[in-house]
């Protein structure tokens, strides 16, 4: 079975992701690639590792929303159930 090889470009469109953001990510050291002459190519070891990296990373939640978690905002909701069709309602 032949192997597969992805350009930029494939690869930008097989992981809907823009060019420069893969530039981006090949300068950063995040994704490998061979550099044949001027083109620059990825297998899908590469691609599989490159994406098994990502999906480690955590996301945590914003210190905003865990600090105010708590805020009582029924004077929001008052607020908006007196507002109807953009008019004042009382």
């Amino acid at each position: 079975m032949a192997q597969v090889y992805y350009s930029k470009n494939d690869l930008a469109d097989l992981l809907k992701l823009s060019v420069s953001t893969i530039d981006n990510k090949m300068k950063a050291g995040e994704i490998q690639y061979y550099k044949i002459g001027k083109s620059v190519r990825f297998d899908e070891s590469m691609v599989k590792d490159f994406l098994s990296k990502q999906t480690q990373k955590m996301y945590r939640q914003k210190s905003l929303s865990y600090r105010h978690r708590n805020a009582d905002v029924s004077g929001l909701a008052n607020a908006f159930g007196r507002v109807s069709d953009g008019k004042q309602n009382g």
